[in-house]
Order: C-alpha cells, then sequence, then structure tokens
C-alpha cells in the first residue's frame, strides 16, 4: 500500500494554464525565498564558526560537518528527557525550517486531543425520489462523504478488491429490485470546503498519490491502481493495467523497459488542475511488475462515477450521469430519503498509524479538518491552520515565527523548529492517550523505516524505537522516541535543511545514526 513519500526528481511539463501554474510557482519560489529569514540564527558550522557545547553536542555537530552535505546545508537538533523534559541537545532547536512529514506528528497530536482514539467517520447512501411499479427510481444516489478516508479496499477483507465496497452498495440497491434509475450519483463532499490542494503544492506532482486531493467523500484514497510490466529489452513499451478499469480518467503513456542495471521503477505521472487526462514517463527495470498509484481530480464525483459504472455492471440502467457535489440541488432531494447503505471507517487510533507510521499524506489532511471542525473551525486549510494555531497556544507551545500551511508536510512554506515538535510530541506523549500517539509511530525497520534502521548496528533500538520520518526536496527528517542503554526514554526530532543535490542519501543514512549514537552516549543519564 501506500507508504512514505518517495523522492520525486524535477521533470518540467507545459501546464495546461500556463498563467495559472506560472503564479502558483511564482508564489511558492517567493515564499521559498522569504522564509528563511524565520532560520536567522543557524549555526552555519564552519572553521570560522567554532561551536562551544558539551561532548553530546560537539559530537554531533562534527559528525554533521564530515558529512559534506553542501555549504548551504542546515542541520538542527533537539533531545530531550520524555519523563522530566530535561532539555539535553539543543543545536538551532529554535530556527525555523521546513519540516517536511514532522508536520504530521503535530497534525496528529492535535487531532488525537480533538476527536479522541475512537471516533470514526461515517459514508451514507441514500435513494432519493420515488420508487415506481418497483423497479424505476425517479430520482438520485446520493453519497454523502463524512470524511472518511479509508474507504474502499485498505480495511476491507480483500485489500486486492478495489470496487468491492462499491459492488456491494450497488448489489444492495438492485435487491431493492431497482433496475433503472432515471436520476443522477451524486458525491457529496460538502462537508469540507475550500480549495483541495495546499498552497505550496507542486503543480507538477498533483497525478502523484501523495498530492491526493482532499474531500469529505474519499475512494481508494483518490486514486486509481496501476499495474505495470516490463519487457525483457531496453526500450520496450511497458504494458500497464488500470483498476479499477473506469472511463473516469484517460491514460497515455510513454514508459518503458529500462537498462539490466536500473534498480527500481522510476515512473512519474503527470495530469493538470483540474483534469483526468494522464500523461505517465519512466522506466522499469526489464522483467519486472510493479504495482503503484496516480492521483485523480475531484474525489467526489470520482466515487460517484465508480458507483454509477458499478450499477450498470449489476444490471441497473442510469440514464442520468455522475456528478461532484458541484451538481447538487438540494430543493431537487427528498426531505427523508431512503437509506440504503451505512460504511463507518475504523477509529482514529486505527488510522493515525497511517499518518505516521506510513506517512500518507490524505489521512493527515483529514484529520486536520475533523479537528478543526470539532473545535468550531471551517473544515478547510484555513480552518486546520487555525484550530492548530490555537491548540498550541492553548497549552503553550506556540514559538514565535511558526508557520503552518498544512497538515500534512507537503507545501514547502511551512516553518517549525525541533523544539517545538519536540514538545509537541512531548505533551503527546504524557497525555491521556499517550499510548496510541506512540503506537503510531514506526517501529525501527518497519512501515516507512522499512528500509531503514536495519542493520545490527540498530539491533539495540529496536524494543523501544519508534520513529517518523520526512522529506521534500532538500529536506531529510527523522524524530521518535527511544530508550537509551539505561533504560531512560528520550525524544529526539532531526532537520537538515538545503543540502546539495544528490546528498539525499548521505543525508538519510547520517540521521538514521544518531539514535545509535544517543543510545551509547555517557552523556544521557
Amino acid at each position: 500500500m501506500r507508504g512514505t513519500i518517495p523522492g520525486p526528481e524535477e521533470i518540467a511539463i507545459i501546464p495546461l494554464h500556463p498563467l495559472k501554474c506560472r503564479l502558483t510557482r511564482l508564489f511558492a519560489c517567493s515564499i521559498a525565498i522569504l522564509l528563511p529569514a524565520f532560520s536567522q540564527g543557524l549555526i552555519p558550522y564552519t572553521d570560522e564558526a567554532p561551536i562551544v557545547g558539551d561532548p553530546l553536542t560537539l559530537e554531533l555537530v562534527e559528525a554533521f560537518k564530515e558529512q559534506n552535505l553542501g555549504r548551504q546545508a542546515r542541520f538542527s537538533a533537539y533531545v530531550i528527557q520524555q519523563g522530566t523534559g530535561l532539555e539535553l541537545v539543543e543545536i538551532n532547536a529554535d530556527a525555523m525550517l521546513q519540516p517536511a512529514s514532522l508536520m504530521k506528528l503535530v497534525t496528529s497530536a492535535s487531532a488525537l486531543e480533538a476527536l479522541g482514539p475512537d471516533r470514526t467517520f461515517e459514508t451514507v447512501v441514500e435513494l432519493h425520489g420515488e420508487i415506481r411499479d418497483r423497479r424505476e427510481l425517479f430520482g438520485h444516489v446520493v453519497i454523502r462523504g463524512g470524511g472518511d478516508p479509508s474507504l474502499g479496499a485498505r480495511f476491507a477483507r480483500n485489500r486486492n478488491d478495489v470496487t468491492g465496497v462499491l459492488r456491494d452498495w450497488a448489489r444492495t440497491i438492485r435487491r431493492l429490485g431497482i433496475r433503472e434509475i432515471r436520476g443522477n450519483v451524486f458525491g457529496d463532499g460538502r462537508r469540507y470546503e475550500g480549495p483541495a490542494t495546499g498552497m505550496g503544492w507542486d503543480p507538477s506532482e498533483f497525478g502523484e498519490w501523495y498530492s491526493a486531493e482532499v474531500s469529505a467523500l474519499n475512494y481508494n484514497e483518490n486514486t486509481i491502481d496501476l499495474i505495470w510490466r516490463s519487457g525483457s529489452r531496453r526500450g520496450q513499451l511497458a504494458r500497464w493495467e488500470m483498476i479499477p478499469e473506469t472511463s473516469y480518467v484517460s491514460l497515455g503513456s510513454s514508459v518503458r523497459t529500462g537498462p539490466d542495471t536500473l534498480n527500481n521503477k522510476m515512473v512519474r505521472y503527470f495530469r493538470f488542475a483540474e483534469s483526468n487526462e494522464f500523461r505517465v514517463r519512466g522506466q522499469i527495470p526489464p522483467r519486472e511488475t510493479h504495482y503503484d498509484f496516480a492521483a485523480v481530480h475531484d474525489p467526489a464525483r470520482y466515487t460517484a462515477w465508480l458507483l454509477r459504472e458499478q450499477l450498470i455492471d449489476n444490471g441497473i440502467n442510469v440514464r442520468g450521469n455522475a456528478f461532484g457535489h458541484e451538481g447538487i440541488d438540494d430543493d431537487n432531494l427528498t426531505t427523508q430519503p431512503l437509506v440504503v447503505a451505512r460504511m463507518t471507517s475504523p477509529p482514529v487510533r486505527e488510522l493515525l498509524p497511517i499518518v505516521n507510521g506510513d506517512s500518507q499524506n490524505l489521512y493527515a489532511e483529514v484529520l486536520f479538518r475533523e479537528a478543526a471542525l470539532e473545535s468550531g473551525y471551517p473544515g478547510s486549510f484555513r480552518g486546520g491552520i487555525d484550530a492548530t494555531h490555537a491548540w498550541l497556544r492553548s497549552h503553550r507551545l506556540q514559538r514565535t515565527g511558526a508557520v503552518i500551511v498544512d497538515g500534512s508536510g507537503l507545501s514547502p512554506a511551512n516553518r517549525l523548529s525541533t523544539r517545538l515538535i519536540g514538545q509537541v510530541m512531548r505533551h503527546a506523549l504524557l497525555s491521556e492517550h499517550g499510548d496510541v500517539y506512540r503506537d503510531s509511530l514506526a517501529p525501527a525497520g518497519q512501515r516507512s523505516l522499512r528500509n531503514r534502521m536495519n542493520t545490527a548496528d540498530h539491533d539495540p533500538l529496536r524494543p523501544s524505537l519508534r520513529g517518523k520520518t520526512g522529506y521534500l526536496t532538500g529536506v531529510m527528517a527523522l524524530a521518535g522516541v527511544m530508550e537509551n542503554k539505561n533504560g531512560n526514554p528520550y525524544i529526539f526530532v532531526f532537520l537538515i535543511n538545503r543540502y546539495d543535490r544528490g546528498n539525499g542519501l548521505a543525508a538519510r543514512d547520517f540521521l538514521d545514526s544518531l539514535p545509535i549514537t544517543l543510545y551509547h552516549s555517557d552523556e544521557l543519564p
């Protein structure tokens, strides 16, 4: 299933709406230029700026300098004893840096407190109108979205049956005797408002699964699934299969079989901002099969479209079309609809490991909005921002200069300090639902850490370490909780910004080595 954000290459495309995309990029670039002012006071770690501090701090600084990640690379570290709150490492701890997916640690803490671990989300299917002769619906089908980000196959009995939920709904309607629907199928996502994508999200990545649009009606995490099969010779076009097979999207592919030296797929999905026409490019290693995902436009309409297709496949003629909530006229709907299906999501305690353990952006953005609604704010990016700031202030966790733009950390305009993140983590871990928060983090070698911290050196950390990764272009992050060799629990937050292109692997390996240093350090009680 969908996991941590991969490292997207920068590939230029020609946008459908050049002025709109240029303005979006110009705005994002302006943010990137202006916001470093929040990072004043960063220690550059050059020979001209010697560092004075305790042995552990000096050890971490020297280890960072040895990486040679680039002259502009900046490192921030914060280590705190979980129980006492004793601060043991503070390296640029108040510098406001891009947190990438460490933003989810704040979003999940706020949402867990606002919603509670047992909160669920409900999706309802309604029939509006009159059923005549027990076989014709003179009216519409409406799917009411309640925010569930997991609607689809992830928690189904068969995780490979992408359309199973929709097929069950269609069969339920058929069992009522209905063989024809004279109206439309509507997807209602009006519980949330405002833009479906965040400020600064890269338009060239709108087709990637991690940039999925946010709606109160989500299906299959707002993606189509794709199976790619390469050939045996370099340059052969790769074959593909779309799941579900739907006319909602069109896909043009130039994906080819790569050389024998290619270790993994390199596939990019491009679609214009308000389109479901995909252009797919890249390479796949020879003689391999790969499962992948691409994000669609207008999730509410997507859900309605898929249900309409399932109704037809199950012998129900649908005369109307599929629409999102923009097509709903409440005056034409009955006041007492016939509810034919209800789908309840897993509780928040089961969704949080997908947010933090898998670093799934859509789930984070849904909780961002739900926490806002619960706190009396609109269910939007703006509402989530205001609610999160209010939550931070209410617990005296707010720090001057913090910039929150979305709930997932996908926007490069976000700015947080490692101290703020660490203090939020401590607050959440010591709260009433601290075990739920801790269990949402990835164990060493699993989930988003499945290809990390799996060396013999990391073996002492496995019983206790739970972590959260973060990645954007030029940003590498790692935070978590662990016990040192004396069995005492510590919270750590490490952030690197602005490392040179090509140094991502070195930055990642450096961060992965730091918990080992903390574990063995004699400086930690």
